[in-house]
């Protein structure tokens, strides 16, 4: 249908101006709507405003809410060339001096070659160890150089050698070389090309045994402490208790060892422990719940754990579900061997570098000269009448030894290994095997403590006895160096070290510490750092507040009002976010060296800006530096006072622990038991206290507040406001009382949790940031919901005024045709 439109031609009216003067009355309510609806917008557009610069400010927070991360140092090396440093919050001022003897290197061996990439290599097996771990290659005869290359790094079991083909023709017609790289460096990662499997024991798998080990129902971290293990029932554990290994080690001698351990030890712990129980021998480490120990060498051996026990009976009196163990690879001479890849044995590899520790001196730490190792080969019972035997040193194998060879012949054997130099090792001895004569080894003083040498009766020609042989270590060999494993020296305490360069004189004799230069490495303060992160927060938290000018304030000289004027959630943030800038800092007291912003410069003005005094911070840095970063970024800290601070100290908060004084009350008896404990926030009375967790380890108590939910002033938190704060009894002699929280014959103390102001400011920011109940997010909501219901208005107030506006139309257009026909009408009577 045609709109209706007024022409006024019979009226000679202008009656569409008329209908848009009354339309344009009208309409006053719909532009109300719309200046409402666009206020709203602006405010929360000036909220969103007020968000991104507040998000800004807690990051600034962010950098410097914890005392750790203000803590900032330089780390600078007197030559670069051969140390570089560098320095986390975590390090100390001082100057360190630095040796390097040599630099951590990664194992590479490389194959005799063959004619071309395409060359079959034969079918067999390739049987390859790598740190504590063994992979097995299996090749068919249709299986190429280049295709070993690939079963190699694609292996599953491989954990670390790099397979690849080098290019070099040296005249003999094998152009194309197999190279094994370790991908690791240090002498834990030694690439061993062996000739039988190694044997690997491993605890069973069976659920009964109580494999795996573990820790609220998964896998334990092999740092978790045994006496949080699930395996443990009427623990914890405790000074006295006692964990058995029985079994034997590589060589065949009986193992029989008590492990003390108590609620300290770990799962760590408890591996080197093995380790050492075994002479040594075998390499003990865990995954995934269960342990493994490993021969340190392939072929033979006599590795086994027949039983691994706990017993508590002189200590907690608790039970520990240990695995049972079953041996997982079989290392032997004799029995199933594998069918090794002929034209790839060991003899076909060449060791170009040998995977070795970096070697470093701290300050002339180690202090002890070079000990040479020496280890005993001896004859536990009966003589050899027969045969050969063979020796294993570092994954190399000697050629068959005669029974009855002798001292000179054996050192000869061992000289002749590509790792062993003429005069590394010195063989000495009265006889031979034949007649149970003990042999010694004694290994260069430079070689520190070197792996056990192993023992095997020959497989093409074995030994003809009945005796037991054995390699013992009998003096540890110290090359007075710090051993590490990488080029990255970490033992100062958050400083690293890389290792460019030994620092050797190229003078003096390379055995002597005296012939390597000293680098110094100094550790600094770095107090610009910190300033600059103070700089930037001031510069973020008065970004906020020429907002709060801008946007939320009365200007008298222009009466001008902000768009956020008025506001109730904008001044009460803005009050929060002074607050810990002004007052004194939770927790600390006069007693401390700071306690409040304006002791170490940081003040607000009159018009509400941050001012930092750089000059009177770098005062309170050089009186108390400590001080001044526990009063910005205390956490996690506190502080005892009182009769009872003598013998009841703080120990530890949790990450609800609401920061504060609090008084606490201790009761205990004649005989020394703590009984109960009661705390309370300062501020509140003895009535209101709530009882305490005590704790006893067997040794020590420690008192826990308690994380029952409460409604009230602390809702917030969901829990009490001591909830995990923790107190740790040192002495708890002479402590009694009749328990009642509100009895005065208790050991009373006050409890400091500190926070400082950074922490307590970005708490506040974080709480105004969050997404669904921080004061922006539910403004924000608020003015969405405004906004949508003025849209609603206006949307209905659109409507109304097409109607009203049809209508006048309307009306108009049936005031135009009955006049137009009336004067027709007249037209004809004047006619």
């Amino acid at each position: 249908m045609a709109e209706i439109q007024l022409s006024g031609l019979a009226t000679g009216i202008d009656t569409k101006a008329i209908v848009d003067q009354l339309m344009a009355v009208e309409e006053r309510r719909l532009q109300n709507y719309k200046l409402d609806l666009a206020d709203v917008n602006d405010k929360d557009e000036a909220m969103a405003e007020f968000k991104t610069g507040l998000t800004e400010y807690e990051s600034a927070l962010s950098d410097i809410y914890t005392s750790s991360q203000l803590k900032s140092f330089e780390a600078k090396s007197a030559d670069e060339d051969y140390i570089t440093a560098s320095a986390s919050s975590n390090a100390s001022e001082g100057t360190y001096s630095m040796q390097v003897k040599q630099l951590a290197t990664s194992d590479r061996w490389i194959h005799d070659g063959v004619e071309y990439r395409s060359s079959l290599v034969g079918s067999g097996d390739l049987i390859l160890s790598y740190g504590d771990a063994e992979m097995v290659i299996t090749t068919d005869s249709n299986t190429t150089l280049e295709g070993l290359m690939g079963l190699i790094n694609n292996n599953p079991a491989n954990e670390g050698i790099k397979a690849s083909i080098l290019q070099y023709d040296a005249g003999d017609g094998k152009e194309y070389h197999l190279v094994l790289a370790g991908q690791d460096s240090g002498s834990d990662f030694q690439i061993n090309i062996n000739d039988q499997y190694t044997q690997v024991i491993a605890s069973d798998v069976d659920a009964g045994t109580g494999y795996p080990l573990l820790f609220n129902g998964e896998n334990a971290a092999i740092t978790t402490k045994l006496t949080l293990l699930d395996n443990v029932t009427d623990g914890p554990l405790a000074v006295g208790d006692i964990i058995t290994v029985q079994g034997t080690d590589h060589y065949d001698v009986s193992v029989d060892v008590d492990i003390n351990v108590d609620q300290y030890t770990t799962i760590e712990d408890l591996l080197k422990e093995i380790e050492d129980a075994y002479n040594g021998s075998a390499k003990a480490s865990y995954e995934n719940g269960q342990i493994k120990l490993t021969a340190h060498n392939d072929g033979k051996s006599s590795l086994e754990i027949t039983s691994l026990t706990f017993d508590g009976t002189l200590g907690s009196g608790a039970s520990m579900d240990l695995p049972d163990f079953d041996i997982e690879t079989t290392g032997t001479w004799g029995g199933t061997s594998p069918s090794l890849i002929t034209d790839f044995l060991a003899s076909t590899f060449i060791e170009m570098q040998s995977a070795q520790d970096s070697k470093v001196k701290m300050d002339g730490y180690p202090l002890d000269t070079a000990i040479a190792e020496e280890q005993t080969l001896a004859t536990t019972g009966g003589d050899a009448s027969g045969g050969s035997y063979r020796l294993t040193y570092q994954g190399h194998t000697t050629a068959d030894i005669a029974y009855n060879a002798d001292a000179a012949a054996i050192e000869l054997a061992l000289e002749a290994l590509d790792n062993v130099a003429v005069g590394d090792i010195t063989v000495v001895s009265t006889g031979s095997l034949d007649d149970g004569s003990d042999i010694t080894f004694t290994f260069l003083p430079s070689a520190g403590n070197v792996d056990l040498i192993a023992f095997e009766s020959s497989p093409v020609d074995p030994l003809t006895t009945t005796a037991t042989h054995a390699i013992t270590q009998t003096v540890q060999g110290a090359d007075g160096w710090l051993p590490t494993s990488g080029n990255v020296f970490t033992g100062i305490d958050g400083i690293s070290v890389n290792l460019h360069d030994d620092t050797y004189d190229g003078v003096g004799d390379a055995a002597l510490a005296s012939s390597y230069n000293e680098i110094q490495v100094s550790i600094s303060r770095d107090t610009e750092a910190l300033e600059k992160k103070i700089e930037t927060l001031q510069e973020k938290y008065n970004a906020i507040i020429d907002f709060k000018i801008a946007k939320a304030s009365y200007d008298p000289e222009t009466k001008e009002k902000g768009v956020l004027y008025g506001d109730y959630s904008i001044a009460a943030i803005f009050s929060q976010l002074k607050s810990p800038f002004t007052t004194v800092a939770e927790g600390f007291t006069n007693n401390d060296e700071f306690y409040q912003p304006s002791d170490i410069g940081i003040t607000i003005d009159g018009e509400g800006k941050m001012e930092f005094d750089k000059a009177e911070f770098s005062e309170a840095i050089a009186e108390d530096y400590n001080a001044v970063l526990d009063l910005m970024g205390a956490f996690n800290t506190g502080s005892t006072s009182g009769p009872g601070s003598t013998k009841i100290g703080f120990y530890e908060v949790g990450s609800s622990t609401v920061p504060g004084a609090y008084s606490v009350r201790v009761f205990g008896d004649d005989a020394g038991n703590i009984t109960s404990a009661w705390m309370k926030k300062i501020d509140e009375t003895w009535s209101e206290a709530r009882e305490a967790t005590i704790n006893y380890d067997g040794t020590t108590y420690t008192i826990v507040g308690e994380s029952t939910y409460i409604a009230g002033e602390y809702a917030g938190f969901y829990e009490n406001p001591e909830n995990n704060l923790t107190l740790i009894v040192q002495d708890a002699s002479d402590i009694a009382g009749s328990g009642g929280k509100e009895d005065t014959d208790g050991l009373d103390l006050t409890v400091y949790v500190k926070q400082g102001f950074a922490g307590e400011s970005k708490s506040l920011a974080d709480e105004l940031l969050k997404s669904t109940t921080g004061r922006i997010a539910v403004a924000r909501k608020v003015y969405q919901s405004t906004m949508d219901r003025i849209n609603v208005r206006i949307v209905s107030e659109q409507a109304r005024l097409e109607r009203q506006e049809k209508y006048l139309i309307q009306k108009f257009a049936r005031l135009e045709s009955t006049l137009s026909m009336i004067n027709q009408q007249m037209a004809v009577l004047n006619a």
